[in-house]
């Protein structure tokens, strides 16, 4: 059976992962500060509107542009109309918002829901609350996420944060394998100088986990290079 998917507006990042995110799932993208996240979350949406799907984008930290998004739609024409904004300044909003996802859904005809960052507003929580509460909450909102990824065959993209593992060396989620259960597909994101990127498939239903896809990031968005390039 085909697995229907949204392309996320790059070439080398659809080829990476057999077309694009699946519709009925949770994708999880995570990578340092500057690696492209929303410029990545930003090009999808753009692929959704021009499908005629609108889009739901949860913005936790500032990150959505007008301008950025004018210069990745080529000047699509009332491209702001076709994207519902929502802006929570804490947890508890939040989570407030992914659980009224179902009900815009309901009344909207989304093609993609985004949540750019899941744990910037967890972060600051986790100073603030319990720990193990903190946690549940944030566990219960990625599971309505893919819930409602699989009932309106949706696609969910996320993004995630990193930290260093001194213990085990490598990165490590912010969330850790509360957001690693739920996602059914892991996207590391690498920086490296001169816009080059390199994207790593660790998790996926159908795609070989380890391949990699090397992009860069252009005033255009997320490009597939025209030949390989060294990351010395």
């Amino acid at each position: 059976m085909k697995v229907a998917r949204l392309s996320t507006g790059c070439e080398a990042l659809d080829e990476l992962l057999g077309g694009g995110i699946e519709y009925n799932t949770l994708t999880n993208v995570y990578g340092p500060p500057g690696c492209g996240k929303t410029t990545l979350c930003l090009q999808a949406a753009v692929s959704c509107i021009e499908k005629g799907k609108k889009v739901v984008f949860i913005d936790t930290e500032g990150g959505f542009s007008k301008e950025r998004l004018g210069q990745l739609s080529d000047g699509l024409d009332d491209i702001l109309d076709e994207i519902i904004l929502i802006e929570p300044d804490n947890f508890d909003s939040q989570e407030e918002n992914v659980g009224r996802l179902d009900n815009i859904c309901e009344k909207k005809d989304i093609g993609l829901i985004i949540l750019d960052s899941l744990v910037t507003l967890y972060r600051l929580e986790l100073n603030n609350g319990d720990i193990q509460d903190v946690n549940s909450r944030l566990a219960n909102q990625l599971s309505t996420l893919s819930n409602l990824s699989r009932k309106r065959e949706t696609p969910v993209l996320i993004t995630n944060q990193i930290y260093s593992d001194i213990e085990n060396g490598g990165v490590e989620l912010v969330s850790r394998d509360i957001a690693k259960y739920q996602s059914k597909c892991l996207i590391e994101m690498k920086k490296f100088e001169r816009g080059k990127r390199l994207a790593i498939l660790r998790k996926h239903r159908s795609r070989p986990e380890g391949e990699e896809a090397q992009v860069v990031i252009t005033e255009e968005g997320m490009k597939k290079p025209e030949k390989k390039f060294s990351f010395l």
